[in-house]
């Protein structure tokens, strides 16, 4: 029976999430590393398949987690309370007698691998946990209902995995530990899991390990990737939109790059004369509405201007060949040589 993941996240906004990070390394940067680590742990449960819904607070964050995450993956708001009675909420939705998985966003460690011994562990017991070296928990899994693990908990403390630990012994619940992994609360944490160099100040965090064995690290290859895979969808069409959520992922994490990954791609694909609409479509899904018709809207510009100049220029001889005897291109051919930037403006609102 294939396991459904509950991840549990916070909006990524300064000075709400990683406070103990930012006390050492700043709000921003904090945010920055707890971002990499949540949409590392999104693409590692997409290369399962399994089903992953995303629980997050505040209430009026989910366009900032599409926007972060995409637009494809399962929301639910997490309703009030402490950790515990978030995590009952999310167990309360299960089937009765599905197995679930309990994530947060915060741990590199967390592999395919892991997941996978953590699912195997679900065939044998009730409840697998993979414990956390400050004392609390990375994972907890179980077949659904799980036995009274959340409730007036001491959340946040080295005592937590102890804690439940006895209430499973009390229980008689069978259950089984993986080995404890580092999740990333504190610059000592970023440290010891590679993060920052011990001998650097702490503002110089190297966000690159963050994102863990099963997501791409470079990011001049992630960039390359990217612009690959949007010309992938190009030719595959609608047998290669499932992987939507993949490219998501890895445009979001390149920050700046994405969008001229993006802009680059839809440039190229207009001089190749390559029909832009399922870019466009790709655009609203990886960016959003308002940025992907900025973004598409500049990459069609900027190919139109490319192939403005090859047709112009490096072209000529062919492209008058071609067009020999259409007294529509003559009359746009004289109209550009006097007044070049403003037709070929207007040219992107027509459809000759």
């Amino acid at each position: 029976m294939t396991p459904a993941v509950a991840l549990m996240l916070k909006a990524p906004r300064p000075g709400s999430v990683k406070t103990r990070l930012a006390a050492a390394i700043g709000a921003d940067l904090a945010t920055q590393l707890y971002r990499e680590l949540g949409a590392a742990t999104v693409a590692t449960v997409q290369r399962l398949g399994w089903p992953l819904t995303i629980w997050y607070t505040p209430a009026d964050a989910a366009a900032e987690m599409r926007s972060w995450l995409g637009t494809t993956i399962e929301l639910q708001p997490q309703p009030d309370g402490d950790l515990g009675a978030r995590m009952a909420a999310a167990v309360a939705v299960a089937k009765p007698g599905s197995r679930l998985i309990l994530l947060g966003g915060d741990c590199p460690g967390i592999t395919v691998e892991v997941l996978r011994a953590a699912a195997d562990a679900l065939t044998q017991h009730a409840v697998v946990m993979v414990p956390s070296v400050d004392g609390g928990y990375v994972l907890l899994g179980g077949t659904c209902p799980f036995p009274d693990l959340f409730s007036h908990m001491e959340w946040s403390t080295s005592t937590v995995a102890n804690d439940t630990r006895r209430r499973l012994e009390a229980s008689g619940t069978s259950w089984v530990e993986l080995p404890a992994l580092r999740d990333v609360d504190t610059a000592e944490d970023a440290r010891a899991l590679g993060l920052a160099s011990p001998h650097l100040p702490s503002s110089q965090l190297d966000l690159s390990a963050a994102k863990g064995p099963h997501v791409l690290t470079s990011r001049a290859w992630r960039v390359g990737a990217a612009v690959a895979v949007v010309f992938a969808l190009l030719f595959g069409g609608s047998r290669l939109a499932s992987i939507l959520p993949v490219v998501v992922t890895w445009i979001d994490g390149l920050g700046a790059w994405g969008p001229l990954a993006f802009v680059a791609a839809y440039a190229i694909a207009a001089v190749a004369f390559v029909p832009g609409s399922l870019l466009t479509l790709a655009a609203g899904a990886l960016f959003g509405l308002g940025r992907g018709v900025a973004i598409a809207f500049v990459g069609a510009t900027v190919g139109a201007t490319l192939a403005f100049l090859v047709a112009r220029y490096a072209a000529r001889a062919r492209v008058e060949q071609a067009v020999r005897g259409d007294a529509r291109f003559a009359a746009i051919d004289r109209a550009i040589g006097r007044d070049g930037r403003r037709i070929v403006f207007l040219l992107r609102l027509s459809p000759i």
